[in-house]
């Protein structure tokens, strides 16, 4: 039921109801409103519950949960999607100040092989999204790392092949353009040292 328009300026106030009385009109509008109230609590529940959970998230105690949450993950789907690309996200957030402010994060993205974890999700999704994100994450993680002996682990994984060479969807014009950033931020880290850690691969198509 739609809530009644505004009377005509002069009308009594429930005119446009048909000679009501006001409460039909005001009950009917509170009905309709009432749903919306609920998911706006729910809005605020979520943002509260935000809120505290990255209070805290530059620390390997934020590390150590994305990734165990990430391990826990089968399939990639609609409903988990959403929590899967903020994962990657943030994951890539946590290295760069990782590499700027305390080695024992990338310590523990060894220990515990997250780009092997990296490449997991890219096999079990078939999510466009997803793929996207993963892009970006390596891409802004390649760019930004100073540290050399952070840039030649990454270099020299066997996983940093796995994604060059997956078949990405390049019907997807927004996933061509991040394939090529992350080429770029490949590129931009090579030099005498770090071209010997890169294994030859067959060409990847476009």
């Amino acid at each position: 039921m739609r809530c009644a328009p505004p009377p005509a300026a002069g009308a009594a106030p429930w005119a446009a109801q048909g000679e009501r009385s006001p409460s039909v009109g005001t009950a009917s509008c509170a009905s309709e409103l009432a749903p919306h109230a609920h998911h706006a609590d729910r809005r605020g529940f979520a943002a509260m519950w935000l809120f505290w959970r990255t209070r805290n998230r530059f620390s390997i105690e934020e590390l150590r949960y994305l990734t165990d949450q990430l391990q826990k993950i089968h399939v990639v789907y609609e409903a988990n999607k959403e929590f899967v690309v903020e994962a990657l996200r943030s994951i890539a957030e946590l290295m760069i100040y990782g590499d700027q402010h305390d080695p024992l994060f990338f310590e523990f993205f060894m220990e515990k092989q997250i780009m092997g974890e990296f490449a997991r999700i890219l096999r079990i999704s078939k999510l466009s999204r997803v793929s996207l994100q993963l892009l970006q994450t390596m891409s802004i993680m390649i760019q930004n790392l100073r540290n050399e002996h952070s840039i030649y682990y990454i270099f020299s994984n066997e996983h940093i092949n796995f994604l060059i060479t997956y078949s990405f969807d390049f019907q997807i014009d927004e996933m061509l353009s991040y394939y090529i950033s992350f080429l770029r931020a490949i590129s931009g880290k090579l030099n005498k040292n770090t071209i010997s850690l890169l294994v030859k691969t067959k060409n990847v198509h476009i």
